[in-house]
């Protein structure tokens, strides 16, 4: 489960980057760390970023890839927290290291539009 951008048609801007959806994937991990993310992603899609930062830091330090990239959407939108471009791009890095595609997207998309340095 992520909360992943949509796919874009082109020319890409600034503005179709921040469209977000919700969509739903397999995960094959632990129970108890698949419990905690799920509940991330649960709150999330209610609007309750404040109980998704919580769920999603500490599996993002450990390494979740999916985690990684949930919080670079939500500091790259504001989501729960201030806006910023700096912990967008290191939290969609760690992810784009994963292979997350969409982390390397957004990146990419970021530098390409002057939001990452």
């Amino acid at each position: 489960l992520l909360l992943p951008v949509r796919l874009l048609s082109c020319p890409v801007s600034a503005v179709s980057l921040r469209v977000f959806t919700v969509e739903q994937h397999l995960l094959t991990l632990p129970s108890v760390m698949a419990a905690d993310f799920q509940k991330g992603v649960k709150a999330a899609n209610s609007g309750d970023f404040v109980v998704a930062l919580k769920e999603f830091r500490p599996l993002a330090e450990q390494g979740h890839a999916r985690a990684q990239f949930n919080l670079g959407v939500m500091y790259d939108n504001g989501y729960g927290v201030a806006e910023d471009n700096s912990q967008a791009v290191y939290w969609y890095r760690k992810a784009a290291e994963q292979g997350i595609a969409r982390a390397q997207f957004k990146l990419g998309a970021m530098y390409a539009i002057g939001e990452a340095a």
